[in-house]
């Protein structure tokens, strides 16, 4: 590659080769156009998406549903004081019932589904004991009345495998959502979850069009795509 006379000259002075700066991209740009009013976020975890939200959407209510007793906890002490922001200690299903959480060491891959080696093996913060909580499930569309809810929505989805789940618990709320931002997997992080596919021909199915990606995880060894941000929007 030839060099300009300039980054040349500095190169053989210093022995730093000097490169134009390239801000980094912002994943969420093209979500600003859309007057998003309503955040749905599922899978809240510590709060990442709802403050990352709330920077972006300052007058849209966002609404966060996290399973986790220690997570939620920090949810709210993140979000206090934000009178637009409401949130639920549940995680988003397809019936409204009990059951167990395998609470990982590493708090974002703890999931309701039994971790496959492959994540253990590429995550290795993940590779710790698990502890067994129990957490209760609900279906959001009898948790949420669509007809309260502000247009336009962004429907944020991050379950750790029980995406088909969420999904099917949410139809009416989707029927009526602008755009969807979803962890979605090319390979079996879990046990049973749904993959790409599976996900990609269930938002279709509900109006959506498949966007692409807005960040991807490369496997470390192969550098194939493991999983994605997928983002759908209603065209």
């Amino acid at each position: 590659m030839k060099l300009d006379p300039i980054r040349k000259f500095i190169r053989n002075l210093t022995g730093f080769d000097v490169h134009h700066h390239v801000p980094p991209r912002d994943r969420l740009a093209w979500l600003m156009s859309f007057n998003i009013q309503t955040v749905i976020d599922v899978g809240a975890n510590e709060g990442q998406t709802a403050s990352e939200m709330r920077a972006r959407f300052p007058q849209a209510d966002i609404y966060s549903f996290e399973p986790l007793p220690d997570c939620y906890s920090t949810l709210t002490r993140v979000m206090k004081g934000d009178t637009r922001f409401k949130s639920w200690n549940i995680g988003a299903g397809d019936n409204k019932t009990t059951t167990t959480i395998h609470r990982n060491p590493f708090s974002q891959s703890s999931s309701i589904l039994d971790m496959e080696q492959l994540h253990r093996d590429t995550f290795p913060e993940s590779r710790g004991d698990e502890q067994n909580v129990t957490i209760k499930i609900d279906r959001l569309d009898d948790v949420l009345k669509v007809s309260e809810l502000k247009k336009n929505i962004l429907f944020k989805i991050d379950v750790q495998g029980y995406e088909d789940k969420a999904i099917r618990g949410s139809e009416q709320i989707l029927r009526a959502t602008k755009a969807v931002l979803i962890e979605n997997s090319f390979m079996s992080l879990y046990k049973g979850q749904p993959l790409f596919a599976d996900i990609y021909k269930m938002l279709v199915d509900l109006g959506f069009t498949y966007r692409g990606s807005l960040w991807q995880k490369l496997d470390p060894k192969t550098g194939a795509v493991m999983f994605e941000d997928s983002l759908f929007v209603r065209e």
